[in-house]
């Protein structure tokens, strides 16, 4: 039984181990170059894809910032505008005497009465 495990064999009786091993070695490979070639090609469109991604939200952070910006100057303009009529109105005497201001009005007291300053 040990001679026939070493004896020689003919080359055409089958392939021999490492033959099939290198065969096998070869396609291992092949498989693992088009997977690589594959992953580079998706990992390039995801690279693309995230680039243009980042360009619109730029442009949106932009847009929302002109936005705000806008809308915070209407609103300041706004304030200021009321600020305004509030003074206006708020330094109107608030009654018939000559003292009564909403807005407080530096007055002095003589001997004949009150004077403003």
């Amino acid at each position: 039984m040990l001679k026939r495990l070493f004896r020689k064999r003919d080359k055409a009786d089958s392939p021999s181990t490492a033959s099939m091993l290198y065969a096998l070695n070869q396609k291992v490979v092949g498989e693992h170059q088009a997977y690589t070639r594959e992953l580079a090609e998706q990992t390039n469109y995801l690279a693309g894809k995230n680039r243009m991604l980042n360009r619109q939200l730029q442009q949106m952070i932009v847009h929302m910032d002109k936005a705000a910006r806008t809308e915070l100057k209407k609103r300041e303009d706004r304030i200021a505008k009321a600020e305004n009529c509030l003074l206006y109105t708020i330094s109107e005497p608030t009654r018939r005497t000559p003292i009564s201001y909403a807005v407080f009005c530096l007055k002095k007291k003589n001997r004949a009465g009150w004077i403003k300053v």
